[in-house]
């Protein structure tokens, strides 16, 4: 797992509530999971962490790790002489925080909780709402 996030990998687990099914350590580029946000734009393609990063403007230096090299989700820019953290995409890593050379960035608890399905299923019609193919899921499934 420290190697895993050493290399900027993103540990995953499925997105429901009833049980773990899997853990997975995914990259940026090809992860399926991340992809479903960063590049199909499907909000609810999982539910971030409990966490959310923050940077402290007075130890920041700028030097541009969290958000050229770290943050998957593309949630940190570095403008007007400090990093800044769009809380709408970070997803609470910590991949961030874990390469700070000044500890400039922290995680915090969110204060709404991601909603988590209940279980493996619910989250299953919910990724095929969202995708706009759960009708269509279920007339497949009534033959």
């Amino acid at each position: 797992m420290n190697r895993s996030e050493k290399a900027g990998l993103v540990h995953t687990s499925n997105n429901s509530a009833d049980k773990a099914s899997f853990i997975c350590n995914c990259c940026r580029c090809c992860c399926t999971i991340l992809r479903g946000r960063t590049q199909l734009d499907l909000p609810n393609a999982f539910a971030p962490s409990g966490f959310k990063a923050q940077v402290d403007k007075d130890e920041c230096t700028e030097c541009g790790i969290c958000a050229d090299e770290r943050c998957p989700m593309g949630a940190i820019e570095v403008w007007d002489d400090i990093a800044s953290v769009d809380m709408e995409r970070c997803i609470g890593c910590g991949l961030c925080f874990t390469e700070c050379p000044v500890d400039a960035i922290t995680l915090l608890r969110r204060e709404e909780r991601p909603e988590v399905p209940a279980t493996a299923q619910e989250m299953g019609a919910r990724i095929l709402r969202e995708k706009g193919k759960l009708e269509q899921f279920m007339r497949a499934m009534q033959k």
